[in-house]
């Protein structure tokens, strides 16, 4: 650093940059910016190579919380250098009409060459790595925007990007502009991404039979079967690798973890983690010691190991802290925190510890705890699916919560559903079969109708309205909004006449009178027939309001 007041200021502070590294990384862009204005051009090679060090460091090694905090540091740094370079530039701009400034042009032009030196496509692989995928997409698209020619090569790479995003819409989008036909892995990322996991099964056991020795290719399999509901194949499929590769365990038997906490198989389960060693700290295998404790209540265990997990989850937030989109870096992480916390409040609630029944009031302080929790919670099936396979687990342990489980897959259905993931709405569906759940049929019409087949649902959802009676278990405002969707599917097909459909509108008010959406949706429909009828018919208008 040649200014010397800036210098001044950076060596008073240097005593205590190995004892204070909260003050090391706040001064670091800022030393870093004064090096890239006025250091030699030596130095700021040296500076650079550092950077390259760093970042590929990062890309060929298994990104662990230590590296991930490493580059994040570089992207924290590079970030306040664009941002002077972005308000240098404004600042040159206002000058120039007084006279300029040639000094802070000069600044301005020697850090504009750094930035523009650094290759993108390698910063764009790291970022990747560090799951900060929002700043790797900028920096690919500028890397594409610099070789136009580049565009094609990495369309994989803008797929990826966007999958892991869950934009679904992205991933569509990149692949209507390539030229070539999409090879077998680009077609698996898109059916993923849109949720048509079966489809991408059959493409990862094609791809499997080509390369028999590809440990990814079983690993995307697995998940398939994992997301689709298929449980116990996915147990079947590692347990019969287990005698073809044991050496792949070592990455597999996560998978027989979390099937069998998700199957509530607690003997497997005790026997899949006796293979782990203590300090494996991936996700599903700390959830399943988790609930394995729980279910032995051996409450020491259960508070070490929960204590072990909320501390391995601080690294990334630790490192997401640092970046501008902080908080979408570390969603992941902190919806895990959430699922941690519901399995404390469950065990509570439930007495899983002290082998004691449940009363009705902790049932009922649980679940309306868990919806109104639920409510804050981004509406996104990749952030809410992991919450509801553990809730159905936590409820599971508890011998009076049946009704719960199965509104916890009813839940599942839903948002499946919303999200266009239909495969796994049909298997939550099935699931939720299997408890007698009044509700059920509605989303089973709902589900139907997103199929296209408008026709079915009706014909469903009418069958299913016309066997409901008062003591059938059905609230009545359940049967209040299932009256009201017939309504509106009436309306929308053209079998029914005006004094049907208008009859079908009132009976959801004879039925509910203080069910908003029903006077809502009749004084909609009136509005529309007073608008068809004023011009050409307007003596039917009495007849139709009386």
């Amino acid at each position: 650093v040649v200014d010397r007041k800036a210098k001044k200021v950076f060596d008073s502070c240097s005593l205590i940059f190995k004892h204070d590294m909260q003050t090391a990384l706040y001064l670091l862009p800022h030393i870093f910016t004064f090096v890239l204005k006025e250091g030699s051009d030596t130095v700021i090679e040296e500076a650079k190579k550092e950077i390259l060090a760093v970042i590929s460091h990062c890309v060929s090694q298994a990104s662990n919380d230590q590296r991930v905090l490493f580059c994040q540091t570089i992207f924290s740094t590079l970030d306040h250098v664009i941002h002077w370079v972005r308000n240098k530039d404004i600042v040159l701009s206002e000058k120039k009409r007084g006279g300029g400034d040639s000094v802070l042009a000069r600044q301005l032009s020697r850090v504009k060459s750094f930035v523009q030196s650094l290759p993108k496509n390698e910063l764009s692989l790291a970022a990747f790595h560090c799951r900060a995928y929002a700043r790797s997409l900028l920096w690919l698209e500028e890397y594409i925007r610099q070789n136009p020619d580049s565009l094609q090569k990495n369309i994989a790479s803008l797929q990826n990007l966007y999958a892991s995003m869950d934009e679904p819409d992205g991933v569509t989008g990149a692949a209507a502009i390539r030229i070539e036909e999409p090879s077998l892995q680009e077609q698996i990322l898109q059916y993923e991404s849109t949720g048509n996991v079966l489809d991408a099964a059959a493409c990862y056991q094609k791809s499997i039979e080509r390369h028999p020795n590809k440990l990814a290719d079983r690993v995307g399999y697995l998940k398939c079967l994992m997301a689709s509901g298929q449980l116990s194949a996915a147990l079947v499929y590692v347990n019969n690798l287990e005698n073809e590769k044991s050496e792949w365990m070592s990455c597999l038997n996560s998978v027989r973890v979390e099937a069998s906490w998700r199957l509530s198989q607690w003997g497997e389960l005790e026997h899949y983690l006796s293979y782990e060693p203590p300090f494996n700290n991936n996700w599903n295998i700390g959830i399943g010691r988790l609930l394995l404790a729980v279910k032995k209540q051996d409450t020491s265990i259960f508070q070490s190991q929960l204590e072990k997990i909320y501390t391995n989850q601080m690294y990334p937030l630790s490192a997401a802290s640092m970046d501008r989109e902080s908080y979408t870096r570390a969603y992941e992480y902190i919806v895990r925190l959430h699922m941690l916390k519901e399995l404390e409040q469950g065990v509570k609630k439930l007495n899983l510890f002290d082998g004691c029944e449940v009363d009705t009031d902790s049932k009922k302080e649980l679940v309306t705890l868990w919806n109104e929790r639920f409510q804050f919670i981004q509406t996104s099936f990749r952030t809410m699916e992991p919450i509801l396979n553990l809730r159905r687990v936590i409820l599971g342990l508890s011998s009076r919560m049946s009704h719960e489980v199965g509104d916890c897959w009813l839940q599942s259905a839903k948002v499946a559903r919303r999200a266009g993931q239909l495969q796994i709405a049909h298997t939550a569906l099935l699931n939720a079969g299997d408890y007698e759940l009044p509700e059920l049929c509605i989303e089973k019409a709902k589900y139907i109708r997103e199929q296209s087949d408008h026709l079915q649902a009706l014909v469903s959802l009418q069958k299913a309205i016309n066997v409901w009676s008062v003591g059938s278990g059905v609230n009545v405002e359940a049967h209040a909004k299932g009256l009201l969707l017939l309504a509106r599917w009436m309306e929308g097909t053209a079998r029914y006449d005006t004094q049907t459909v208008l009859k079908q509108y009132k009976n959801v008010i004879s039925h509910q009178p203080d069910f908003e959406d029903g006077h809502f949706y009749l004084a909609k429909y009136y509005d529309r027939l007073m608008a068809f009828l004023a011009g050409d018919r307007p003596s039917k208008l009495g007849y139709l309001l009386s």
